[in-house]
């Protein structure tokens, strides 16, 4: 049977592992303040609309689609 526990990470070199590990945590670190900071603006300022956030994910993909579609005008 097998196991389904994660593999050990093995990293080696210099500050293999201690490296990855603090990456690890920067990236954690900076996800907590973002989160602090939304949850501040929503506090002062309210949630964001729906309708907003819908038209913002559909103009999300835009910038791709207009960059496409102008090189092709050229």
């Amino acid at each position: 049977m097998k196991s389904s526990s994660p593999r050990p990470v093995r990293i080696v070199g210099a500050r293999g592992l201690s490296g990855y590990v603090n990456l690890a945590l920067s990236h954690q670190l900076q996800h907590d303040r973002l989160s602090g900071l939304l949850a501040d603006l929503v506090q002062e300022h309210g949630p964001i609309d729906p309708q907003v956030m819908e038209e913002v994910r559909q103009e999300w993909h835009a910038p791709e689609e207009k960059t496409t579609s102008s090189a092709t005008r050229g």
